[in-house]
């Protein structure tokens, strides 16, 4: 099922990203993110597929859109010799001002602290105040979970 997300590194208020196509949900990516987090190794990988993945994921640590030569490049722009070019096309990273929770419904940061008590945000899109220029209702992140990696259990 396609229910798109982001798994970034930050806070819950300020965070970095990129796109994660299938199954983003927290029965799914949330699980897998959080099984993933529980190590030093682990957080080291999940950092990793962020910063060296920039087009995103189709299926995070798994199918990458970014060593696609017909799809993205490296950076996370897309190959002008790719039938899906646009000029002007975004790639897959985002952030907390550039993610659009109509279309990113669940986003998943690592917050690391120098005390040790690393923290996993999970956000929601949900409908926010107003209208967009179009009056659909106007979508934003809401903070729903925040989990102390470690001494946590996980709660879905």
């Amino acid at each position: 099922m396609s229910t798109r997300g982001c798994v970034a590194i930050g806070t819950a208020t300020e965070w970095r990203g990129v796109y994660q196509h299938f199954d983003s949900y927290p029965e799914d990516l949330g699980m897998r993110v959080w099984e993933m987090l529980k190590t030093e190794e682990g957080r080291t990988r999940y950092k990793s597929l962020i910063l060296n993945h920039p087009s995103g994921w189709s299926v995070f640590g798994e199918t990458c859109y970014c060593h696609d030569p017909y799809f993205a490049k490296r950076d996370g722009s897309l190959d002008p010799k790719s039938e899906h070019y646009k000029e002007n096309a975004p790639d897959g990273r985002m952030g907390q001002d550039t993610a659009d929770a109509l279309f990113i419904e669940w986003v998943y940061i690592l917050d690391e602290h120098e005390d040790g008590l690393d923290k996993l945000h999970i956000l929601t899109s949900q409908p926010g105040e107003g209208k967009d220029a179009d009056g659909f209702p106007k979508y934003v992140h809401r903070h729903v979970k925040t989990l102390i990696i470690g001494l946590d259990e996980w709660p879905y």
